[in-house]
């Protein structure tokens, strides 16, 4: 059976978890302990102002400048995303050999491919 809990109660408890790793800090593990604090408020299923108003009091002491990440988005070529439809179908029409030889071009111009349940997924070689 699971039990509702109040937000501020389970906000409470994030500062609590939080601010009690800080105080016991022990070489080697402060990182790990406080981030798993931090990480624990994150995943929380239940988002909402608070939550986040309590993530960025973390990252004052954390220092992370999490609000300050930018995304960056790069437009990708034409000429990739049609490479990627066809080794898409490739994949679909089981011809593994074409869809192994546009995988590899693809990461030749700096492309990987990662083929997921969800489908193929692109990344930018960095």
């Amino acid at each position: 059976m699971v039990m509702a809990v109040s937000l501020p109660l389970v906000i409470q408890q994030f500062i609590s978890t939080f601010v009690s790793l800080l105080d016991n800090i022990m070489v080697g593990q402060v990182g790990t302990l406080a981030m798993s604090a931090v990480w624990e408020a994150v995943k929380y299923q239940e988002k909402s102002p608070k939550i986040a108003k309590l993530l960025k009091e973390f990252d004052e002491v954390l220092s992370l400048n999490v609000d300050k990440i930018e995304e960056k988005n790069e437009e990708i070529p034409e000429e990739i995303l049609g490479m990627l439809e066809e080794r898409k179908e490739a994949r679909l029409n089981k011809d593994f050999a074409k869809s192994d030889e546009i995988r590899d071009k693809l990461k030749e111009k700096g492309y990987l491919v990662i083929d997921s349940k969800e489908g193929q997924k692109l990344e930018k070689i960095k």
